[in-house]
């Protein structure tokens, strides 16, 4: 686990490319490399030579969000997501974080159960948020108060 720099975008890309939303996440990824995005921070994750996933967050007073949380779909299930969202968490709570708050789809029950294990508690959706091949999805808001159990149980 490591902060991402300039020359891991191409790197960035390729794991992009597998995002529900590419453009958007393109977009993020652009903004958390430039040294002068306010709070942002890129996160990133290998398993041997290859990039696993990031996690995108940004840091404002005292709240983070994610923005993105990606593995790649052959690293899936290896707990590579709960080590990136943990290591965002720890990073926020030593800046001063109180809050962390992030979105997922409401069909994402995979990630929905990781952040509950996480602590995290729905606190509204937005109907019909996202778009997908099935139609409209809702966004469902989660949020939790930190510091939060960031170590890895087993």
């Amino acid at each position: 686990m490591r902060q991402a720099s300039s020359a891991d975008l191409a790197a960035l890309q390729q794991l992009v490319a597998e995002d529900e939303d590419p453009a958007m996440a393109e977009a993020g990824i652009t903004r958390a490399l430039d040294r002068g995005s306010s709070g942002h921070e890129l996160l990133l994750a290998a398993v041997g030579e290859q990039y696993a996933g990031y996690i995108h967050s940004q840091l404002i007073v005292d709240e983070l969000t994610v923005l993105n949380l990606l593995v790649r779909a052959t690293s899936r299930r290896q707990g590579i997501a709960g080590q990136l969202l943990r290591a965002a968490l720890q990073r926020a709570e030593r800046a001063g974080a109180s809050r962390c708050l992030l979105e997922v789809r409401a069909g994402n029950a995979a990630a929905q159960a990781l952040y509950q294990s996480l602590g995290f508690v729905e606190d509204g959706r937005r109907t019909g948020y996202y778009s997908g091949t099935a139609g409209r999805e809702d966004a469902v808001l989660m949020s939790v108060t930190l510091p939060v159990r960031t170590r890895e149980t087993n």
